[in-house]
């Protein structure tokens, strides 16, 4: 009897230890149902954030071809601007010249004045003569 009392207090024993494990199964099974729905929720984030990254890096490469054709406009106006520049010294050096044809039509009417009026005064000259 003592074995068989022996056994059934190691069947016991045997019986709680096997209960405790269970108990710790059953606790690292929710514990790893647990931690997959946060590594599953985690994940979704990840793909949440790479797909904000990847629009985000569509509105980087917007931006930048705006600020390229910015920066092609610039470099236009800055064209444009050296052509008016040139432009406009060509106009002052046209002005010039027109001033000075037009002091020299000026001069040249005032001698066409002078000649005629000694020509209008031969001509009285020669009439009286």
């Amino acid at each position: 009897m003592d074995k068989i009392s022996e056994l059934e207090a190691r069947l016991r024993d045997n019986e709680l230890r096997n209960s405790q494990w269970q108990a710790r199964i059953q606790t690292l099974e929710t514990e790893i149902t647990r931690l997959k729905s946060i590594i599953e929720s985690l994940q979704d984030e990840k793909n949440q954030l790479l797909q904000a990254l990847r629009d985000k890096g569509r509105e980087i490469d917007e931006i930048n071809a705006k600020f390229r054709e910015s920066y092609m406009k610039d470099s236009v106006i800055e064209q444009l601007r050296a052509q008016i520049r040139q432009l406009e010294d060509k106009l002052a050096l046209i002005s010039q010249e027109n001033d000075r044809l037009l002091r020299d039509n000026g001069l040249k009417d005032r001698e066409i004045a002078e000649l005629r009026q000694k020509l209008s005064s031969l001509q009285q000259m020669h009439e009286l003569e």
